[in-house]
């Protein structure tokens, strides 16, 4: 009978050492589900970040899209009014050879019609350089 009792006591024992194991390992379970509940709430607000950022992006890249078009009109429209003379000598009177051409060809040129005037480098002007 004592054997049957220390039997017992030691089932006892090892059951209560076995359900102390299992509480521990269904403690560390519930540790992990909450860390992986945690983690798929911080991917699903990610994603939802994700799509944000690519539709903003996609946004900004219509609108560079556009602004290069408009950007592209705009320096054709400004160059619109350009004209090219070769052989304009570079001594400071360019206006007055402009005046010049313009009653030549029978359409006078005033001051007012000038913007700006630029000297066009010319391959024999860039060797010297």
């Amino acid at each position: 009978m004592k054997e049957m009792q220390e039997a017992l006591e030691d089932l006892k024992r090892d059951s209560r050492a076995d359900l102390r194991t299992l509480k521990d390992s269904v403690k560390h379970c519930t540790g992990s589900c909450d860390r992986i509940n945690s983690i798929k709430t911080e991917l699903k607000e990610l994603r939802k970040e994700l799509q944000a950022l690519s539709r903003q992006n996609e946004e900004l890249r219509a609108e560079n899209s556009r602004l290069s078009v408009r950007i592209e009109e705009l320096e054709q429209h400004s160059r619109a009014n350009n004209l090219v003379i070769k052989g304009v000598p570079d001594d400071g009177d360019e206006i007055d050879v402009l005046k010049r051409i313009g009653s030549h060809v029978h359409e006078p040129i005033a001051d007012s019609d000038i913007d700006e005037f630029h000297h066009v480098p010319t391959f024999d002007r860039m060797k010297r350089m």
